[in-house]
């Protein structure tokens, strides 16, 4: 069983794509096409390198995600309350 990752395809959905497929899940990647859970196997026995960043990687990214929605919601909370940040210029 061959992956074939088009260009159109970015890193982010293809370590998604890994991490699903180290979990053992069974998904469609296209229509028609799905990978099984036997793909794990196959995937740890054939390649040389160790998939211990790919979950870190997801732990990451899950973080940034968290920060941004928390930046995010402070901000919705400082203009509700009327508070409006202004940069402070060099020359003042």
């Amino acid at each position: 069983m061959i992956i074939h990752f088009t260009t159109r395809w970015g890193f982010g959905f293809k370590i998604s794509i890994l991490n699903m497929i180290l979990k053992g899940k069974h998904f469609k990647i296209k229509e028609g096409r799905c990978i099984d859970p036997h793909a794990k196997k196959y995937l740890i026995d054939n390649a040389h390198s160790d998939f211990k960043w790919v979950v870190s990687f997801h732990g990451i990214f899950k973080f940034q995600i968290l920060i941004a929605m928390l930046f995010l919601a402070c901000i919705s909370v400082s203009k509700w309350m009327g508070v409006y940040f202004i940069p402070f210029s060099a020359g003042e």
